[in-house]
C-alpha cells in the first residue's frame, strides 16, 4: 500500500507541475495567438480568457496545479497518520522497519529516583 502511496503521490506532483508549466506556456502562447485561434481553445478557456485576460488564465491553471500537489501532499499525510504502531491491545510500539521496541525512560532518572517509585 505505501508503495502505491508513493507512486501515487510522485503522479499527483507531476501533474500538478505539468499544469503550473501549462499555464506558463499559455500565458506566453496567448500573446502570439489572433483571436481566431483564441477562439479555438476550449470554451472555458476562452471564456476566462474573454472576461480576465491572460491573467486569469495563468491563475486558474496555476491554482489548478497546485491543489492537485496539494492534494497529494494530503493522501500521503492521511495515510502516515493513520498508520498503526501498535495493537488494540497495547501491545509493542512498531519502529520505521516494523520491528518492535521497548521504550525505558528510567535510564534518564538517578538511582534515588528508581528506587522511590
Amino acid at each position: 500500500m505505501s508503495k502505491q502511496l508513493g507512486l501515487i503521490g510522485r503522479i499527483t506532483f507531476v501533474a500538478g507541475i505539468a499544469l503550473i508549466v501549462a499555464a506558463t506556456a499559455m500565458n506566453v502562447a496567448l500573446d502570439r495567438m489572433t483571436d481566431a485561434q483564441v477562439s479555438q481553445l476550449p470554451a472555458f478557456i476562452t471564456d476566462l480568457y474573454d472576461t480576465a485576460g491572460k491573467l486569469g488564465v495563468t491563475l486558474l491553471l496555476v491554482g489548478i496545479g497546485l491543489a492537485v500537489i496539494v492534494f497529494g501532499i494530503a493522501l500521503q499525510c492521511d495515510f502516515l497518520l493513520s498508520r498503526k504502531t501498535g495493537n488494540e491491545e497495547g501491545g509493542p510500539y512498531l519502529n520505521e522497519r516494523g520491528q518492535p521496541m521497548a521504550l525505558s525512560t528510567w535510564q534518564y532518572f538517578d538511582e534515588s529516583r528508581k528506587a522511590n517509585s
